[in-house]
């Protein structure tokens, strides 16, 4: 994690789900905090992600996008 100035914050499996354990993340990197989750035994690996950012203004969303 140390790209981008990276940490990780917390890291959580929840378990006994219906598809299976389910995988949770919270990590810095650069200035934002984001999460991730993941999809169970279901998902298939490939070279995508997504990213939800919130930001508080339109001008957050401008100087990110």
């Amino acid at each position: 994690m140390d790209l981008f100035g990276g940490k990780i914050d917390w890291n959580y499996t929840i378990t006994d789900m219906p598809s299976g354990h389910a995988g949770l993340i919270q990590f810095q990197l650069g200035d934002m905090t984001l999460a991730a989750i993941s999809a169970g035994p279901y998902f298939k690996l490939n070279e995508s992600m997504s990213l939800m950012v919130n930001v508080a203004s339109k001008d957050d969303v401008r100087r990110l996008y």
